[in-house]
């Protein structure tokens, strides 16, 4: 497993499922404590933004962007 530094990260650069539970910190008790915001994008609607405060919803983000038309999420 790679170490992730965000830092360094390119805009470009693909993340693994496991990989992006690894980034995502809080529970989500506090609002805007631990979240990240993302940018996912599918040919139909286009682009949308989505927050998560947790590692479950990074996992049902990821699920349900690839079940509905196998796009892609990005911080």
């Amino acid at each position: 497993m790679k170490k992730i530094n965000l830092k360094n990260l390119s805009i470009d650069e693909v993340l693994t499922k496991d990989e992006l539970k690894k980034i995502v910190g809080g529970n989500g008790s506090e609002p805007g404590e631990g979240c990240q915001e993302w940018r996912c994008y599918c040919p139909w609607p286009g682009m949308w933004f989505v927050t998560t405060c947790s590692v479950m919803e990074v996992e049902t983000m990821m699920d349900d962007i690839s079940n509905m038309c196998g796009g892609t999420c990005n911080l």
